[in-house]
């Protein structure tokens, strides 16, 4: 209070100026900003629960130490999505249909599309069912049998929610404000650089530095820290999004991943985790998270009149690069082999030097535009010395 009256010196806060219209739309909007926060910490706790119930603390260890940098390399990434928020609030613009959605459409679309993910999340386990209800010889009173009706039974109405869909209002509303588009815009590429440079990095390196970290004897971590960084590259791709559609007041659009994300986990988990363990767990989260992200990323285009080859030139492309420089880390991990700790220590050390180098030399040349190289050079003038960074 002492240091906003101090910058704030004409700073009055009385309840007459908090009108019924604003006091809704406060706690409306904190009230979807709390119930996201709820949903995140249930999604985030999902997997665990299906290893640790199906396959006991071993697996649950194990998955730890996998998703270690992984997570880590979340809140690096994570740490730069705060800005979007109150940028593209003080930004503003106007939506070309509906300023504000009706609550009675809004919970219809939120219900067809749960039933469309739980549809077609459906389908890929029609043919385990069906295995499954045959071991059982078929019998009437199986849960096989009645989970495999259902997933068919859940088909019949698509045709028509994805016509209400088409139709409904607010259904190809657009946002009409170019520079909130440009930061949408600006902000994905670059967060999807810093994914690629991260995430691709851990992905190549991932048995030599789980070998640095914890020693021998934790092989298997290799490709499920190889599976974690791939969903994690595309779940951080959304972050921007999310904080731009909650600055313009859309935080339903961020809701809507998160219930794809977390019907198709408690759909896909389960079973992978009891036909394949605990890597069958980790690819349903990967294949989770690359669906309900390219969805929500697809959701966001269309708002922002955004086609798919703009996305891919302007967004996806560059993240080209530190993949491919990772396969080249990947194959030299391999040769080089590394057979205790302290080896491994080096090897990352040294294959971590060498790919920022070349990831960052390839970038400036092929793909930085000159305002990126501006804000880049900016930055070094800051952080290196004088003569240096000249």
């Amino acid at each position: 209070m002492y240091m906003a009256r101090r910058k704030c010196p004409g700073l009055r806060i009385s309840p007459g100026l908090i009108t019924r219209r604003e006091a809704n739309a406060f706690f409306v909007f904190g009230g979807k900003v709390q119930f996201l926060g709820i949903l995140g910490i249930f999604q985030s706790t999902l997997d665990r629960l299906f290893i640790t119930t199906i396959l006991g603390l071993e697996a649950t260890g194990l998955f730890e130490i996998a998703r270690k940098f992984p997570f880590a390399g979340k809140s690096v990434s994570g740490a730069a999505f705060s800005p979007f928020l109150p940028a593209a609030s003080g930004l503003g613009g106007w939506w070309s249909e509906l300023e504000t959605v009706p609550a009675p459409i809004r919970l219809r679309a939120y219900g067809s599309l749960l039933w469309l993910t739980l549809a077609l999340g459906g389908l890929p386990l029609i043919p385990w069912l069906g295995i499954s209800w045959r071991a059982h010889e078929y019998a009437l009173t199986s849960p096989w049998g009645a989970a495999l009706l259902l997933c068919l039974g859940l088909l019949i109405p698509i045709p028509r929610i994805l016509a209400w869909r088409q139709t409904r209002p607010g259904a190809h509303d657009r946002f009409l404000g170019p520079e909130v588009r440009d930061l949408y815009l600006d902000g994905m590429r670059h967060i999807f650089l810093l994914n690629g440079v991260l995430f691709f990095f851990l992905a190549a390196i991932g048995p030599t530095l789980i070998l640095a970290w914890v020693g021998p004897g934790y092989d298997r971590g290799g490709p499920l820290m190889t599976a974690l960084c791939l969903a994690y590259f595309f779940q951080q791709g959304t972050g921007p999004a999310s904080l731009i559609f909650r600055g313009i007041n859309r935080s339903g659009r961020e809701l809507e991943f998160v219930l794809v994300s977390i019907t198709l986990l408690l759909l896909w988990a389960p079973p992978a985790t009891i036909q394949f363990g605990l890597d069958g767990t980790v690819w349903a989260i990967c294949a989770t998270s690359i669906i309900a992200s390219s969805f929500y990323m697809y959701r966001s285009g269309v708002a922002f009149a955004l086609g798919l080859k703009q996305f891919c030139t302007t967004i996806l492309a560059p993240t080209l690069i530190p993949g491919m420089v990772a396969v080249l880390i990947r194959f030299a991990a391999l040769g080089l082999h590394p057979q205790g700790r302290w080896s491994a220590m080096a090897t990352v050390m040294v294959l971590g030097g060498v790919y920022v180098g070349t990831v960052l030399a390839t970038l400036w040349i092929t793909i930085f535009n000159q305002s990126e190289k501006k804000a880049i050079m900016h930055i070094a003038s800051r952080i290196l010395p004088t003569g240096f960074s000249k």
